[in-house]
């Protein structure tokens, strides 16, 4: 190998073992900066848990007190008294017109006629912003061309007025030129039957429409009077409207008042004394949750030695007698016993005896707990004891003293903010009292807006009454004298035509029925002349209703139909110059009883309007910022809080090393009872006079004396001593119980008492030191957070009551509504009624004019009568008779002389006259006359 192929070998190791080394340089460097971050990691603190809510007392949520645990918040909430309403709104009158349902149909007729549209013509209707409503200047101009041109159909119906009024004239011209008396007389009698029943057709047919007509005028009559007393009804409207208003208004203002002011009065006051008693409750709370009422019951405790000691003294006396009286009771029956088993076992002996012993158990006789009381505490043992804590009874109370000092500390944190904070409840008094009078102030006005309007919609139309009052009495005479003296001649034609003699032609008299056919002549002739005056009349209210129903009625129609709709967009011009007169547009009137109407509410139409908005109440503060924020108890320092000190504890816990720290009742309750026998001692003594009688005397004489008088000795016993024992046992017992209830606390022993308690008072220490200052601070933030809370819920109480408890509009409704329906019952509807009643009856007059035609044609009919055949026995003429006949006839003929000569010719030309065949010719020789002059 060269030397240079040496040298680059050794160059290619060199480097492979320079590239190791940097290698594990490398993976040490590595090494070292991960046990770095391993140092690190273990040296980084802990992240602190999320924290949660402050627990207080162990077993206890929320702040640890007792009474949250019942359900019950550190802080009551305020009681607020309930408005009560006694407002008596006037009574609606219940309708007692006979023809009030017809009154109301007769708006059919417009309603009709005229389309659901609020809109009204310019010119007929007359809105006065401060008067009431009138009729526009085209009605005095009689300008109707716009009115008929906006409805079509009330067009058609004026054409057909008019045309009858102008066409009435001239058919009772030309009926009189050509038709009067012209009446086609036919075949009279074949023509009789067809006659009488034409005569009754017609006649019953006028007569039905002489009532119909009767009782058409008589619904103009009645609406006439209607119309004269519709003003007087609609003053007493007016008065009960405003009565109501008033009303109303008052009922408002009270229920504002109640809520704004006298609930503000009530939480005013309850927050004031919440604030002044809150160290008391704020103090109790601590207490509560530190457990320190342990250090009230210690001092209950040592309060009650010296009446303990006392109670204790005074039973030594019945103590003594009770361990006496049980002993010897007990000595007593355990010598009964004793003798019972001589007897059985020596005396007796028998098989029978001996099992008495086992059967009765008299071996227990004397084994009852409640007959060894010396395993009774010594009262005389423990008062000593008793007597010396007596010297200790202050160390309690000088612990309740320093207690005390943690309300004193309370007190004078929370006075440091008690003065602002009420400060700004009394300020809140004002504030609301300010929005209550501002509020009473706005609806006393809204209020007031409406009953003008209310007032001037009611009294709208009232120049109509005044401007054709006169002509229309005058109009309404003279119509009224024409249909009664026309119904009075129809119904004497009617008389006349049904119960007067037939025409004949011949001597018909004055009570016929030609008679009656000139009666309905006349009424036809005056039908002519008033048809056209009643037709003029009837125009002129129809088109005067129609303006005062579109102005009156049509609104209401509109509002209760299409309430979105606004009744009075669309006015006249007059209105629109006189509202610019008087310096700006008041308020809608429909917009005003729209929205406020029902079961809406005042403030909701306060703030629809933008006049008031109650909601934003909820966006007020009593109480400034500073104030809701107070820090409390931050300068408290309570590291040094002691309430035992050493000296105390030493007191405490040596008690539980005496004797007197054992005291419990169960060590008395246990052998202070009534069971002395614990066998039943009726039946012992009955097995014992049993079995004395059931042994022989002759073989068992000792053993038989023996029963009987352990029988004896046994009541003797018993009843000499167990109710002296009862009573001192009952004695015994009543002091018992006062040292359960003065001394002992939860029914522990003395000792573990007055432990327990001292453990608690260690425990309160503990927690005043370490947390004490928090906690506080703590519950004077929720006497805080409950006062803004408390006024909150008054503030939404506020809200809520006026959205859904003050000024409901249904009375405001009703006023507007009762006002409408009165313009339209009490003035519309007369006139509407009026105008019907005289259309129909001219209709009826127009349809009399045919039927009376006919009718008196039928009454002119002349009437033949009937031909009634006679059978001639004999000769009439005297000159052919001879005397004999004569004489058989009746006797002879006193009028002819002997001579034969004719005395009385008058006589015999009337006999002759009447002759059948005389008439039959002469009444067709004049029937052939009148046929000819037809």
């Amino acid at each position: 190998m060269s030397k240079y192929r040496k040298r680059n070998q050794r160059r290619r190791s060199l480097s492979a073992g320079g590239s190791i080394s940097l290698a594990l340089a490398a993976l040490l460097l590595l090494f070292v900066l991960w046990l770095q971050l391993c140092a690190a990691r273990k040296m980084r603190p802990k992240r602190a848990a999320r924290a949660g809510p402050q627990i207080w007392r162990e077993g206890y949520s929320g702040d640890g007190t007792t009474h949250e645990q019942l359900g019950q918040v550190h802080f009551p909430p305020v009681q607020f008294s309930k408005f009560e309403t006694v407002t008596n709104y006037t009574k609606r009158e219940k309708s007692t017109r006979s023809l009030d349902g017809l009154l109301k149909f007769s708006r059919t007729f417009y309603n009709q006629i005229f389309p659901l549209d609020p809109s009204v013509p310019r010119g007929y209707l007359l809105f006065v912003g401060t008067d009431h409503m009138r009729m526009g200047p085209k009605v005095d101009k009689n300008d109707w061309a716009a009115w008929l041109s906006a409805y079509w159909m009330f067009w058609l119906w004026v054409i057909v007025l008019v045309a009858l009024i102008i066409l009435m004239p001239f058919l009772g011209v030309l009926y009189c030129c050509f038709c009067c008396c012209r009446c086609r007389q036919g075949c009279p009698p074949c023509m009789t039957v067809e006659n009488r029943r034409r005569r009754f057709v017609l006649g019953g047919c006028l007569a039905l429409l002489i009532i119909l007509i009767g009782l058409c005028m008589a619904l103009a009559f009645y609406s006439n009077g209607l119309l004269e007393r519709g003003l007087a009804k609609t003053k007493t409207t007016l008065e009960m409207g405003s009565v109501d208003t008033c009303n109303f208004l008052y009922s408002v203002e009270a229920h504002v008042n109640h809520l704004f002011k006298k609930n503000y009065e009530e939480l005013s006051t309850h927050l004031v004394a919440m604030i002044m008693n809150a160290p008391q409750h704020i103090a109790a709370d601590l207490n509560d949750a530190s457990d320190a009422n342990s250090l009230v019951e210690l001092d209950y405790i040592f309060s009650n030695f010296e009446y303990i000691s006392g109670v204790l003294e005074n039973a030594d006396y019945t103590d003594k007698m009770v361990r006496l009286t049980a002993m010897r009771l007990r000595d007593a029956l355990r010598g009964v016993k004793r003798d019972v088993n001589f007897a059985a076992t020596v005396l007796c002996g028998s098989m029978e005896c001996i099992k008495f012993l086992g059967r009765t158990e008299i071996e227990y006789l004397d084994t009852s707990r409640c007959l060894h009381p010396e395993k009774m505490p010594d009262i005389l043992s423990i008062l000593p004891s008793m007597k010396a804590l007596i010297e200790h009874m202050h160390r309690p109370g000088e612990a309740l003293e320093k207690l005390h000092e943690m309300t004193v500390l309370i007190t004078e944190e929370l006075e440091r903010v008690a003065g602002p904070i009420i400060r700004d409840i009394q300020n809140g008094r004002k504030l609301f009292g300010q929005q209550a009078d501002r509020i009473n102030e706005i609806i006393d006005v809204v209020i007031s807006d409406i009953h003008l309007y209310t007032l001037r919609t009611t009294r709208a139309f009232d120049d109509l009454y005044d401007r054709f009052n006169e002509t229309r009495y005058y109009a309404v005479l003279y119509i009224s004298v024409s249909v009664i003296v026309i119904l009075t001649l129809l119904i004497f034609a009617l008389l006349f035509g049904s119960f007067g003699k037939r025409v004949t032609g011949v001597e018909d008299g004055v009570f016929s029925q030609k008679i009656g056919s000139y009666f309905l002549l006349v009424a036809m002739v005056l039908i002519f002349c008033v048809v056209s005056i009643m037709l003029m009349m009837s125009l002129f209210y129809v088109v005067i209703g129609a303006v005062a129903y579109k102005g009156a009625c049509a609104p209401l129609y509109v509002q209760k139909s299409a309430p979105a709709m606004p009744i009075d967009e669309l006015r006249s011009e007059s209105e629109d110059v006189d509202q610019e007169r008087s310096g700006g547009a008041a308020p809608k009137l429909s917009n005003l009883i729209i929205e406020c109407e029902g079961e809406n509410m005042i403030f909701k139409y306060l703030r629809e309007n933008r006049i008031y908005d109650v909601d934003d109440m909820v966006r007020m503060r009593v109480m400034s910022p500073m104030e809701s924020n107070f820090a409390l108890f931050e300068d408290v320092d309570l590291s040094n809080f002691t309430l035992v000190t050493e000296e105390d504890k030493d007191v405490y816990m040596s008690v539980s090393k005496q004797e007197l720290g054992l005291i419990h009742p169960s060590l008395w309750y246990d052998h202070l009872c009534y069971d002395y026998v614990p066998i039943p001692f009726d039946n012992l003594a009955l097995a014992l006079k049993r079995m004395a009688k059931s042994l022989s005397w002759n073989n068992y004489r000792g053993a038989r004396s023996a029963f009987e008088n352990e029988y004896i000795n046994l009541l003797t016993f018993y009843w000499a001593y167990a109710p002296a024992l009862n009573r001192h046992i009952s004695k015994l017992i009543t002091v018992v119980e006062d040292v359960d209830e003065s001394i002992l606390y939860q029914h522990y022993n003395f000792g573990d008492s007055l432990r327990i308690l001292l453990k608690n008072i260690l425990s309160t220490e503990i927690f005043i030191r370490d947390l004490g200052k928090t906690y506080l601070a703590n519950i004077g933030k929720n006497l805080t957070a409950v006062i803004n809370e408390q006024i909150d819920d008054y503030i939404k109480m506020v809200v809520y009551d006026a959205n859904h408890e003050i000024g409901n509009c249904q009375p405001l409704s009703y006023i507007y509504d009762r006002s409408l329906d009165t313009i339209c019952s009490e003035m519309v509807d007369p006139i509407i009624g009026y105008w019907l009643g005289i259309v129909l009856s001219a209709f009826l007059l127009m349809i009399v004019l045919c039927i009376s035609h006919r009718l008196q044609c039928v009454y002119r009919q002349i009437h033949l009568k009937p031909y009634v055949p006679v059978e001639v026995t004999s000769t009439s003429c005297p000159f052919c008779m001879t005397r004999s006949q004569r004489l058989a006839a009746g006797g002879d003929c006193g009028c002819l002389p002997p001579s034969g000569t004719i005395i009385d010719v008058e006589q015999a030309l009337e006999a002759t006259a009447n002759h059948p065949k005389t008439n039959r010719d002469t009444t067709e020789s004049s029937m052939d006359g009148k046929n000819k002059l037809d």
